[in-house]
C-alpha cells in the first residue's frame, strides 16, 4: 500500500472533531472565560481575554466587551517595513515591540506550563495589542491542554537542547509520537537527529538569519520526518508544536535579536520564585494552625506506602539466593544481601524521622527541624538495637550462603 494502514484513520477523525470543536461556541465561551480566569490569578496584568455576556451567548453566537488597540498583524507590518507613521503612532500608544515579544513568549510558556489549557492558534489576527504593550487574546476555537507526561518532556527538550545534548533531545522526541507503529526505530532516530543538528548549529551561530534561530526549522523538520515514515501524530501533539511554533515566529518577527531559550529560562525563574512563595506560605500556615485533613490523609498514605516498602525490602533481605547459584557467584549474593540491608536501614530511618518531626511539631517544638529529628532518631539506644540486630542477621546469612557448594 501507498499509505500505511490506518495512518488517514487518524487524521479524518481528528480533522472531524477539530470542525466540530470550532463551531461549538458554547465550549469556545467556556475556553475564553477560563483563559481570562486564569490569566488574571498569574498576577500578570499584560495579557489577559475579553470579558464575556453570557446571558446573550448562544450557539450561533458569542458576544463579549469591546476591545481598543490594534491588532498584532498591523504592528508586525509596521516593524517589518519600518513604516515611520505607524512606529510613531505605536511609541505614543507606549508600545514597544521588544517588550511586545518577551511577553508574547512568557504567555507561550505559562500556557504550556502552568496554565490548563493554552491558545493553540495565536496569530496575528487573533492578538490585540493595547497601549503599554498589554496582550488581549480573541478566538479561542483552538485550544490545547497538555498532560503532565507531556510537560516533563518538553521540559526535558529545552534542557538538552541547552546542553546541546543531541541525543537526548533525540530520543525524548520520539516519545511525542507514542503509541509508534511498527518501523525501524533507528532509522527515525536517525533523521530526526539530522534534522535537530542543523537547527543546533543555526541557532549557534551568529552568522544565521532571525528565522534560523527559532523553533519553527526544528519543528517543520520534526513533520517531515514523521511524514516521510507515516508515522501518525496525535492532535493534541500537534496544537501543542503550532503554537510553540507560532509564538516563537511572532516573536522573533518583532525582535530579531531576542534569545527564545533565554526567555525560558527566565519564565522557569518566575515559576521557581512563585513556587517558593506558595510553599513558604503553605508552610507558614501549617506552623500556625497545625496539619490539616489532607495532610493527615497523605501522612496515611506514606505510611502505607512505608510499609509496601519496607515488606519489600524484607522479601528481598530474605530471598534464598541459592536457587540461583548457578546464575549469580556468591560474592555477588553477599552484596546484594548487604544492599537489601543498607536500603531496608536507610527507608526504615527516613520514615521514622519524618514521623517523629511530626510528632514534635504537634507538641509544639516549632524549631525542631528536620537534621534534629534524624539525629534523635539515630542517638535512640532502641534504634541502635535494631540496626545491630539487622546487621548480625544480614552477617549470619551471608556466612552460611559463603558455605554454600555451588551446585
Amino acid at each position: 500500500t501507498i499509505v500505511r494502514p490506518g495512518f488517514t484513520e487518524n487524521v479524518l477523525r481528528e480533522t472531524h472533531d477539530t470542525l466540530l470543536e470550532e463551531l461549538d461556541f458554547y465550549k469556545e465561551a467556556r475556553f475564553q472565560e477560563i483563559f481570562r480566569r486564569r490569566a488574571h490569578k498569574a498576577k500578570r496584568n499584560f495579557f489577559s481575554a475579553p470579558n464575556l455576556y453570557p446571558e446573550f451567548c448562544g450557539e450561533d453566537v458569542i458576544v463579549q466587551e469591546f476591545v481598543s488597540g490594534i491588532w498584532l498583524s498591523e504592528l508586525l507590518a509596521a516593524v517589518e517595513t519600518e513604516d515611520a507613521i505607524a512606529l510613531d503612532k505605536i511609541r505614543r500608544m507606549n508600545i514597544d515591540p521588544k517588550v511586545v515579544a518577551r511577553r508574547l513568549l512568557w504567555v507561550s510558556h505559562w500556557g504550556l506550563w502552568e496554565s490548563t489549557i493554552f491558545h493553540a492558534d495565536p496569530h496575528p489576527a487573533n492578538l490585540i495589542v493595547q497601549p503599554d504593550n498589554r496582550l488581549v487574546f480573541i478566538d479561542f476555537g483552538a485550544m490545547g491542554a497538555l498532560t503532565e507526561s507531556r510537560r516533563v518532556t518538553m521540559h526535558q527538550i529545552f534542557s538538552l537542547e541547552k546542553e546541546e545534548d543531541l541525543e537526548g533531545i533525540t530520543r525524548i522526541s520520539l516519545t511525542l509520537l507514542e503509541p509508534l507503529p511498527p518501523i525501524d526505530t533507528e532509522k527515525v532516530l536517525k533523521a530526526i537527529e539530522n534534522v535537530y543538528w542543523e537547527g543546533l548549529i543555526a541557532t549557534r551561530s551568529k552568522q544565521s538569519a532571525w528565522w534560523e534561530r527559532t523553533s519553527a526549522q526544528l519543528w517543520l523538520g520534526f513533520f517531515r520526518v514523521t511524514s516521510r515514515f507515516q508515522i501518525p501524530m496525535s492532535f493534541d501533539t500537534v496544537r501543542m508544536i503550532r503554537a510553540t511554533l507560532l509564538y516563537d515566529t511572532l516573536a522573533a518577527r518583532l525582535d530579531h535579536e531576542i534569545d527564545i531559550g533565554k526567555q525560558y529560562r527566565r519564565f522557569m525563574k518566575d515559576a521557581g520564585d512563585n513556587a517558593k512563595g506558595r510553599v513558604q506560605k503553605r508552610v507558614r500556615q501549617r506552623l500556625e494552625k497545625g496539619l490539616t485533613e489532607q495532610d493527615y490523609v497523605m501522612i496515611e498514605r506514606v505510611l502505607k506506602m512505608s510499609q509496601q516498602a519496607i515488606y519489600q525490602a524484607h522479601r528481598l533481605l530474605n530471598l534464598d539466593t541459592y536457587h540461583f547459584a548457578s546464575l549469580v557467584g556468591k560474592f555477588v549474593s553477599t552484596l546484594l544481601m548487604f544492599l537489601a540491608l543498607v536500603g531496608q536501614i536507610l527507608l526504615a530511618t527516613a520514615v521514622v524521622s519524618f514521623l517523629n518531626l511530626i510528632l514534635q511539631r504537634l507538641r509544639g517544638a516549632d524549631t525542631i527541624g528536620l537534621q534534629e529529628a534524624l539525629l534523635a532518631v539515630i542517638g535512640n539506644p532502641w534504634y541502635q538495637a535494631i540496626v545491630v540486630i539487622l546487621v548480625l542477621l544480614s552477617v549470619r546469612r551471608s556466612f552460611f550462603r559463603l558455605r554454600d557448594k555451588e551446585m
